[in-house]
């Protein structure tokens, strides 16, 4: 290209032509490249007087970018030269390549001053973040005080950053490739990068660059010193709630529209995205339901008008995956000068929560409607439980009133053992009369001679001696050997039932010969025995259904444990009374079983109570004591019941000892005995029948009176070794209940 189209092309664009040696002199300069290098406007002027070198501030500058030329393979290269131009440092666009003139090899350039990018930057001396320039080589040309600060130097070490290359203070090289890469695709980047300061701390700097112009590499920019802030970030990345900054658009109808700054990685998981994926977008579209939103913001203007945030307010989001997640928010309202800008807050997964609160909801209607339905039944079950309980006692009374009023003579039966023999006596004298009357009238005589009625009324009375005959052996046999006084009052009971129904069978024994075969007083004794042990039977049965509606009450209780009566209220009772009372209800079962009762109590002691409910816990030990005890003979078989004040007298305690089916040291300690349902390991291994809610109950009932329950069961011979179920155990319940509440 010659000289005059190179002019031509530089005159149109505004920039100045130069030509200068290898050393520097000037060959050539129009009047555009004089006036942007301080050189005088004279044509007669000798310009090897003026050397470009002389204006670089740092000469070493000029010596690369020879270098760069040398390198170029002939190609022009640009850069950004920074001069010193009558004491004033300028910065110029200069782009040259190696070409020949009149004297010889020559460097020349198209040169264009950016005083603009000089006296722009002089604007941020005073700018809060960092403003910085780079030439097209990475080295520093320009730096503002804040820059300065932020690399750890100095005032007086300003000119310690100038022309360093901004590669020295990166911490990696690659992130330095990378993103000068992307600058160069880009044009501009904004990134996070790690460098050194001039101390070698390491810092973390928000960087947002751009290139200068599309003919050079050069870039400008902004820093912002960031590492609290991304140690700050880097710790709520690792927090298990979702953190979130949303920044309000100012030009939007809705005020509380926008987009989300910042948030950490969990609750980009709660959305079911990435994070780059919603910094910059606006989180309503994770919401599920507008008029949901509309009603968390409303919340929020009002909590906010009270200096106050949003706390656990539940929401629901759809994931990207289209997934519903229930969220708890807390969240408040940001402000700046009084002006709103945004919210922020933090949000938690509570699905699983929901879940299961659900769930539970569900148990527990399923609990309340399984409650009312066992209530139900044991109304129903209750109901003839009662009336038969009432009528069991009516008929006890209206059967004894009886009795007394048919045999106003009758004398009380005498103990078992002696009733036995007097029945057996009898039995004989009875045997022996059939015998009489078998040999006097013959069955010969009596088809011949009476009528055909007689003849089988003979017949019934040969059968019924012959069967007499087995049921006194038997009998007999039963009396000889040594029997429990239960079982033995049930052969006696079953005996003279037996004999009874046959004197009946044989009918009208109380007319002719039979008259004699039946003593005046043998069918009221019979009579006697029968109508004792029926009463006896009525009296046990009402006493075991009065055991089944007081656990049908311990059942009942522990359905209704959770449910609170706070119309309830605890009244003075006579606690040795209730003793008193249990003991005479149990007395017949526990003589019955050979139970000798211990009873001492130290005076009627009272105290503020529930009656209905200690009346029931005192049954139950004395039910459990008597279902659970001794079956064998000796010593063992008795029941230490002892009622007193604990000192200094704020205490009752009863205490109820007896011998019986051992309870396992482990059912003690873990405390299983007094779980509701759960029965002793041992007691399946007796057999003994139980629904394992007495203690259950008890322990609630005693509970409920601030008192206490403690259960001891120990062997009556334990040397230390494992201990033996088999042998005998002491069993000793001890309740202490208040005086007062």
């Amino acid at each position: 290209m010659e000289i005059d189209d190179i002019l031509k092309a530089a005159d149109f664009f505004g920039m100045g032509f130069y030509q200068v040696k290898e050393t520097g002199e000037f060959i050539f300069a129009d009047s555009i490249a004089r006036d942007i290098l301080g050189i005088p406007q004279n044509l007669e002027e000798d310009l090897s007087k003026h050397s470009i070198a002389e204006l670089y501030i740092l000469p070493a500058d000029r010596e690369r970018k020879i270098k760069m030329l040398d390198e170029s393979g002939g190609k022009p290269i640009s850069s950004i030269l920074s001069l010193r131009i009558h004491g004033e440092e300028k910065l110029i666009f200069n782009f040259c390549w190696r070409c020949r003139s009149n004297e010889g090899e020559c460097v020349a350039g198209l040169i264009k001053p950016i005083e603009d990018r000089v006296l722009f930057p002089k604007l941020f001396d005073d700018f809060p973040m960092g403003v910085y320039e780079l030439d097209d080589e990475g080295k520093i040309v320009y730096y503002n005080r804040k820059a300065l600060n932020i690399f750890g130097y100095t005032e007086s070490q300003k000119k310690e950053i100038l022309f360093k290359n901004i590669a020295e203070y990166f911490v990696r090289k690659a992130d330095m490739l990378r993103f000068r890469e992307r600058i160069k695709i880009e044009s501009a980047a904004q990134e996070v990068l790690e460098f050194k300061k001039a101390d070698d701390q390491i810092m973390e700097l928000e960087c947002f660059t751009s290139k200068i112009n599309e003919l050079t590499n050069a870039q400008w920019g902004m820093i912002h010193d960031v590492t609290k802030r991304e140690r700050y970030f880097r710790a709520l990345d690792k927090m298990p709630t979702g953190y979130f900054y949303i920044e309000y658009d100012k030009d939007s109808v809705d005020k509380h529209r926008g987009r989300i700054i910042q948030c950490n990685e969990q609750f980009a998981k709660i959305h079911g995205v990435s994070k780059e994926q919603l910094i910059g977008h606006n989180v309503e579209r994770f919401h599920l339901n507008p008029e949901e939103s509309e009603k968390f913001y409303k919340l929020l203007d009002i909590a906010d008008q009270n200096g106050l945030p949003v706390l656990n307010y539940p929401f629901k989001i759809r994931k990207e995956n289209g997934e519903i997640v229930h969220v708890a928010i807390d969240a408040r309202l940001v402000k700046r000068n009084g002006v709103l800008v945004g919210r922020e807050g933090t949000i938690r997964d509570i699905s699983e929560e929901v879940k299961l609160q659900q769930q539970k909801e569900e148990a527990e209607m399923r609990l309340q409607k399984t409650t009312a339905d066992i209530n139900n039944l044991i109304h129903t079950f209750l109901h003839p439980v009662m009336k038969f309980s009432g009528n069991s006692e009516l008929f006890h009374q209206v059967a004894a009133a009886l009795f007394k009023s048919i045999q106003p003579k009758a004398s009380p039966l005498p103990a078992v053992k002696e009733l036995g023999k007097e029945l057996l006596f009898k039995l004989n004298a009875l045997k022996n009369n059939l015998r009489d009357i078998d040999k006097e009238v013959s069955y010969t005589q009596y088809r011949e001679n009476i009528q055909k009625s007689n003849q089988q009324d003979a017949l019934k009375i040969k059968n019924f001696k012959e069967k007499l005959e087995d049921v006194i052996s038997n009998f007999d046999n039963s009396l000889s050997t040594e029997k429990s006084t239960i079982l033995l009052g049930s052969i006696i009971r079953d005996t003279a039932l037996v004999v009874m129904d046959g004197l009946i069978s044989i009918g009208h024994f109380d007319q002719g010969k039979l008259k004699s075969v039946v003593k005046e007083d043998f069918v009221e004794f019979l009579q006697n025995i029968l109508f004792t042990n029926l009463m006896h039977g009525v009296k046990t049965l009402g006493y075991e259904t009065e055991i089944m509606k007081r656990e049908v009450e311990a059942l009942r209780a522990n359905l209704d444990v959770k449910k609170e009566r706070p119309n309830v209220q605890f009244f003075k009772h006579n606690i040795g009374k209730m003793v008193e009372e249990n003991i005479d209800h149990f007395r017949a079962a526990l003589l019955a079983k050979n139970i000798e009762i211990d009873y001492k109590s130290s005076g009627n002691l009272s105290a503020e109570v529930l009656q209905n409910e200690i009346d029931r816990v005192i049954s139950n030990l004395l039910h459990n004591a008597l279902k659970y005890s001794y079956t064998g003979s000796g010593k063992y078989r008795f029941l230490r019941i002892r009622l007193h004040e604990v000192q200094p007298g704020d205490l009752v305690e009863l205490s109820i000892e007896s011998f019986g089916v051992p309870i396992k040291r482990g059912e003690l300690e873990q405390g299983k005995i007094f779980e509701f349902g759960y029965r002793g390991e041992m007691v399946y291994a007796v057999d003994r029948d139980g629904t394992g809610m007495g203690l259950a109950d008890a322990k609630e009932v005693i509970k409920k009176h601030n008192g206490k329950i403690t259960i001891i069961s120990r062997p009556v011979r334990y040397d230390g070794n494992p201990p033996e179920y088999k042998v005998p155990y002491l069993t000793r319940v001890e309740i202490r209940i208040p005086k007062k509440r």
